[in-house]
């Protein structure tokens, strides 16, 4: 079991680095260009251009504060869990609209937000992993 955790401790800095770029990523595709991304991954549009918005704000700055972060070296027991909830708690409520928006989910769109959410599953069971290992 402890190979385990030094691989994660090991992993933590790259993937933090990673994520933080796929969320400005996101962040600035879900501000910018709302219409293409629904269009993308809905069948129909389900949500009004501000939900778009909005969410495309949220990553963004979720993406600075990991790139604040990443640079300050502020990596402790704090940052590590608020990244750990904020990969847990999205990834179960996309489950749930992956299972109840099912029909309204294109087939890109399903499989994109599919693996999205297997990302940030296995994201909150390495950030799960650094906490045990480092602070339990």
């Amino acid at each position: 079991m402890k190979g385990m955790y030094d691989l994660a401790n090991r992993l933590m800095k790259p993937v933090f680095s990673f994520d933080s770029a796929l969320n400005l990523f996101l962040g600035l595709f879900f501000l910018f260009m709302p219409e293409r991304a629904s269009s993308f991954l809905l069948k129909e549009s389900l949500f009004p251009r501000y939900a778009w918005v909005i969410l495309g704000a949220g990553f963004l700055y979720f993406g600075y504060w990991q790139i604040r972060t990443i640079i300050r070296d502020k990596l402790g027991r704090g940052a590590v869990t608020f990244s750990f909830f904020m990969a847990i708690v999205p990834a179960v409520i996309l489950a749930i609209l992956l299972f109840l928006l099912y029909e309204k989910i294109s087939k890109i769109g399903f499989i994109v937000l599919l693996a999205g959410d297997i990302y940030m599953f296995l994201l909150s069971l390495l950030y799960g992993a650094i906490l045990k290992d480092r602070w339990e």
